[in-house]
């Protein structure tokens, strides 16, 4: 399934991809998972990037028109998208993006999260967050239980319309940016802590800190991507931007699927 999936993925949008963009090309081995929330229907969220880390939709979230392509998925404050873990997904450097249009006015609010519960052994691996105080993206780790690691933007993200969003770290510097523009940075040389915790969309955890409103094309890479990289994903969405790349892995797959039958 996984590997029909990815060859449908690259058939269907290989004509998308621009042959001239002005932007170097994604290592292809640098991507995750890319959730772009196209079904429209169903419970799952389905993993683009052919890598298998399918999610599972929670009741109460609804399919709405996204910022790219067709659909997106609406959160009512209660309910998240689950990405079971797998060793996989946690990353000591990374990029997380996200396409969001906030629908609150209050509260600390986690939208992609890969984290233990709340308490003493608060162990995130990565998160973006929104600040209760400022409405700021605060992109953020752990590095020791409850040693937070992070840097801020300076946009209000709950005005109510869409923004591209993303954080990125490097075990240099972790940085944030909004709507293609890097808005904070912070020197930090940490490791990230690690955990068995599922991937988890529109929350902290699924049981905490609930984002309510939209949040569409949502990717994540195992490296910190440039300003021009993230540029690209914002100006093309991922399906193009990454075309290029997701091509090449359907190549390899498609070839590995020949050798084996």
């Amino acid at each position: 399934m996984k590997s029909v999936a990815l060859i449908c993925f690259g058939l269907t949008y290989l004509m998308w991809v621009a042959p001239e963009t002005g932007y170097a090309q994604i290592d292809q081995k640098a991507i995750v998972g890319v959730w772009l929330f196209d079904e429209g229907s169903g419970k799952t969220a389905s993993d683009s990037s052919g890598n298998g880390h399918e999610g599972k939709i929670g009741s109460g979230i609804k399919w709405i028109a996204g910022q790219y392509n067709s659909k997106a998925l609406h959160f009512p404050g209660s309910a998240v998208v689950i990405v079971p873990h797998e060793a996989s997904l946690n990353l000591l450097t990374w990029t997380i993006t996200a396409w969001i249009k906030a629908e609150f006015k209050n509260g600390w609010v986690e939208f992609v999260s890969k984290s233990v519960p709340k308490g003493n052994t608060d162990f995130r691996n990565y998160v973006l967050q929104i600040a209760g105080d400022t409405g700021f993206l605060r992109p953020h780790f752990t590095h020791g239980a409850q040693q937070w690691k992070l840097t801020a933007g300076t946009t209000d993200l709950r005005d109510g319309k869409w923004h591209h969003v993303a954080g990125t770290y490097d075990q240099t510097v972790i940085r944030a940016y909004v709507d293609g523009r890097m808005e904070g940075e912070a020197v930090l040389k940490d490791v990230p802590d690690t955990n068995d915790e599922p991937l988890v969309i529109g929350a902290i955890t699924p049981e905490v800190n609930f984002f309510t409103g939209i949040i569409d094309e949502v990717g994540l890479f195992n490296i910190a991507l440039t300003e021009d990289d993230l540029k690209m994903i914002q100006e093309m969405g991922l399906i193009r931007a990454l075309g290029v790349s997701l091509s090449e892995k359907l190549t390899t797959t498609w070839s590995t699927i020949k050798n084996e039958h």
